[in-house]
């Protein structure tokens, strides 16, 4: 009975030959263990074979997914809808989950580096969205399975939040839970930061990202400052436009010149409960 260890086989290999190697690997004949630190790997693998290392003070904690309970459609929606695509997260010290993938998955990062000082990566905070309100389930369990402490940032609409009901019970977690942020007023993530003490840098933002020249810009001013509704207007172009909003938008916000202006407070809640849960400091000017 042959046994074969492979201390992270991948070093100095591109992501392409990552999943060539794998194949390489399974096709050994006898027992293969392997410690890898690459998503690409990982990725290809069944999590139901997965060992997962993880730093607890100075302890090394071992953990497995449990899946005498998951049915054979649950771990190929984790193994599909997951590790295919999201391997990376196996590796984070903290997850944060969302609906899509336009404008919060471009906002959010931003809003983040801003509150700490650093990118969300460099603290080895993951931002992931779902790919769709009924998706959450399979990363709650992955997340629950190897302890990786996981958040959710949820638009307030009536499905939304139902949805999100729906994957927490399914994984026997409180729909109260303090780790779970759904925005208020049945509103989406642009109605939410659609507000007048915004309205002018998101007006500012949006000239700015059409403007063709500088003739084009001064046209563009004037056309919004004759808007009778303009925060309707803005939501209209936000809405229509999410993927080209979402880092420009978070980006103005985040440069206002009020401190307590500077993050929404749904936001700020988020960041606040993750700096509690995890230990992590905020940028020295946002101290108050």
């Amino acid at each position: 009975h042959p046994m074969l260890a492979l201390e992270e086989p991948e070093a100095h290999l591109h992501p392409q030959a990552h999943r060539a190697l794998f194949k390489q690997i399974e096709e050994m004949p006898g027992q293969r263990i392997t410690s890898t630190h690459s998503p690409y790997i990982a990725g290809q693998a069944k999590v139901a074979q997965f060992r997962h290392f993880r730093k607890d003070g100075a302890n090394t904690a071992v953990t497995r997914m449990d899946t005498t309970s998951l049915t054979q459609e649950d771990l190929l929606k984790i193994d599909r809808m997951v590790m295919n695509t999201r391997g990376e997260l196996l590796y984070a010290h903290a997850l944060v989950f969302f609906e899509g993938e336009q404008t919060e998955d471009q906002a959010l990062p931003i809003f983040a580096e801003k509150y700490w000082g650093q990118h969300p990566n460099a603290l080895g905070i993951t931002m992931i969205g779902v790919g769709g309100m009924n998706s959450y389930t399979p990363f709650l369990r992955l997340a629950n399975s190897f302890q990786i402490p996981w958040y959710i940032f949820s638009d307030g609409e009536h499905d939304a939040v139902k949805a999100v009901h729906n994957a927490l019970k399914t994984v026997n977690e409180p729909t109260d839970s303090p780790r779970v942020f759904i925005i208020p007023d049945e509103k989406n993530f642009e109605e939410y930061i659609i507000i007048d003490e915004y309205k002018d840098v998101l007006v500012d933002r949006i000239i700015s990202v059409r403007s063709k020249n500088d003739h084009h810009k001064e046209m563009l001013k004037k056309e919004w400052a004759d808007k009778d509704n303009p925060l309707e207007d803005i939501y209209e172009e936000l809405s229509n436009n999410k993927t080209k909003y979402g880092k420009p938008i978070a980006e103005a916000i985040t440069c206002i010149a009020r401190e307590n202006s500077r993050f929404p407070a749904l936001i700020r809640s988020l960041f606040e409960k993750i700096s509690d849960d995890l230990g992590l400091e905020k940028r020295k000017e946002e101290v108050s």
